[in-house]
């Protein structure tokens, strides 16, 4: 609305906009700061530099798809911090900042969608003990989608630890990841490796595809630098990071998925 012109309603709930807290889009829609409020701050457009929703309506439909959709089917197999993760049914979503809680303007999302995405754990402060020592740092977990298609970052925690070493002049440290996020990536990426899309017009592509996929579930972005040795030993991690005490046949399964990538891999370096 310009300082004179006639006021710019609300294309969500008919009420007049503010100049200053409305959002617009680039379908000419504008919705108001009470409407705005109920988008997740992470798809805002005014707060998330790749936003790419073209239109209110997408923005709308793609918040429809979720809460009839998505969310019904949802539920929690595994948590790190508010990141929340549907094992069997490829979803995941971030939960409230403050309780960790998933409300009813959560969104829910697809692994299948994921273009991108990284756990990063960035160690801050070195605590030394008598028999051990341990980092204390913040981790994070950055994604995009293409379905919605937005880029997004957030901070899980700001009091990771993991085990560390140093020298006797602490001038020098090596790390480790944080053991709960190391659980949780293992099982966001065997879950997205189930749930993975595979196309059947692309025959021709399909060993690259199949390799994509193992890479995926290995954790790895290339082969370079790989040695039979350590592929086995990462099959092994894996192996152990999915067994369950309470479903043989689950455990099994995922053991079998497991060897097969392991068997691409191995063929693709030469062994």
């Amino acid at each position: 609305m310009g300082l004179f012109g006639n006021p710019i309603m609300c294309s969500e709930c008919g009420e007049k906009t503010s100049l200053f807290s409305r959002r617009d889009f680039k379908d000419g829609a504008s919705i108001c700061g009470r409407c705005a409020s109920l988008i997740p701050k992470w798809i805002d457009p005014e707060l998330v530099e790749n936003w790419d929703f073209p239109t209110f309506s997408a923005l709308k439909k793609y918040l429809e798809y979720s809460e009839t959709v998505l969310r019904p089917m949802f539920h929690e197999t595994h948590r790190y911090e508010k990141l929340i993760l549907d094992f069997d049914n490829g979803l995941f979503c971030v939960a409230d900042n403050l309780l960790n809680a998933i409300k009813k303007d959560t969104v829910f999302l697809e692994l299948k969608n994921l273009a991108g995405y990284e756990f990063q754990f960035q160690p801050e402060e070195l605590q030394s003990g008598i028999l051990s020592e341990k980092v204390k740092g913040k981790t994070a977990f950055s994604f995009t989608t293409v379905n919605p298609p937005v880029a997004a970052e957030f901070i899980l925690s700001y009091d990771a630890k993991a085990k560390a070493k140093s020298n006797l002049f602490k001038t020098k440290v090596s790390y480790e990841m944080p053991k709960e996020m190391t659980e949780f990536e293992s099982a966001f990426v065997m879950s997205l490796y189930m749930h993975m899309p595979s196309n059947p017009e692309e025959n021709a592509e399909e060993k690259s595809s199949e390799l994509k996929k193992a890479l995926a579930l290995f954790m790895y972005d290339s082969l370079e630098g790989i040695g039979e040795e350590e592929l086995k030993a990462q099959r092994n991690r894996l192996i152990k990071a999915f067994h369950t005490d309470n479903d043989q046949s689950l455990s099994d399964q995922y053991a079998v998925k497991i060897n097969t990538a392991y068997d691409i891999l191995k063929k693709e370096i030469g062994g």
